[in-house]
């Protein structure tokens, strides 16, 4: 369909999985979620289209309705992101020291968070802090999209604990994304992914 309402996907058994359309241009590029439960190597999952009868099933909250905290930054103005997270607007964001809404850099939505090429102390930052466990022990998981990073020679940080440690970052001496721990190991590769500069 023309809206992309009889999209499906599913799994290699045959379970339809939950997806949401952000971005839908049949003329060009669109832009989806797909959740999938679990996904090894050698893993594949399937997309379908085609019946005319197919009713809409993207869903927003099927792909992230269980987030605690979820910031889209496109509100386009203003300084406040909102937290689209089940945690709530407790813990919306601020865009500080320079930090603004960017139609330009977007990809998806209205707009996208841009820090200022060269800026120091551009940030946005949560309003209160967002608990995710216990000091010492705590699964969760933090995801971010982003371009455009500093060259080489400076650390790049994606997210920061409210305490100055559990960074989300890349590497100062190269482009490897990992995380730092204050006083305890510093900066450990993830070991997994490493960006090209010209990401």
């Amino acid at each position: 369909k023309a809206n992309g309402s009889d999209l499906r996907f599913s799994s290699v058994g045959g379970i339809e999985l939950e997806h949401e359309i952000l971005a839908w241009n049949p003329a060009g590029d669109s832009y989806l979620r797909v959740k999938i439960p679990i996904l090894t190597a050698g893993d594949k999952i399937f997309m379908y289209w085609g019946n005319p009868d197919a009713n809409a099933t993207s869903d927003a909250n099927a792909t992230s309705g269980n987030l605690i905290g979820h910031w889209t930054f496109d509100e386009d103005s203003g300084t406040l992101a909102a937290n689209s997270g089940s945690r709530g607007s407790a813990h919306d964001a601020t865009l500080t020291g320079g930090a603004t809404f960017s139609t330009e850099d977007k990809l998806i939505g209205a707009s996208a968070l841009r820090i200022p090429t060269g800026s120091s102390g551009a940030y946005a930052q949560v309003t209160s802090a967002l608990g995710l466990g216990s000091t010492n022990a705590a699964s969760f998981t933090i995801s971010t999209w982003f371009k455009k990073l500093y060259p080489v020679g400076y650390s790049r940080t994606l997210s920061r604990g409210s305490g100055y440690h559990h960074h989300l970052m890349i590497s100062s001496s190269g482009n490897d994304v990992g995380v730092y721990a204050n006083s305890n190991g510093n900066f450990r590769n993830s070991g997994e992914f490493d960006m090209a500069a010209a990401n």
